[in-house]
């Protein structure tokens, strides 16, 4: 699925992300980054968890900055329906 992510619409960044799951806006999928900050990482999870939200833990923030056409690192991004 990482494959899709460059063409797919989808919310980058933490605030972005962890604001969309909770209102519930509808999220195929989040993708977190391996290396992002711990505390990051578990309040992302910890949000999807809550929310019935599919999260995967993958690739570095460097790829999926990559992946997503960005100049930076992503901590996670939310790919939506």
């Amino acid at each position: 699925m990482l494959d899709d992510l460059p063409a797919a619409q989808r919310i980058v960044g933490t605030k972005q992300v962890i604001k969309a799951v909770q209102s519930g806006t509808a999220i195929k999928c989040v993708y977190v980054a391996s290396d992002a900050d711990e505390s990051v990482r578990t309040k992302i999870l910890s949000a999807c968890r809550q929310n019935r939200v599919e999260a995967e833990v993958t690739s570095s923030m460097e790829e999926l900055g990559d992946l997503c056409r960005i100049d930076v690192g992503a901590a996670c991004v939310a790919v939506l329906e």
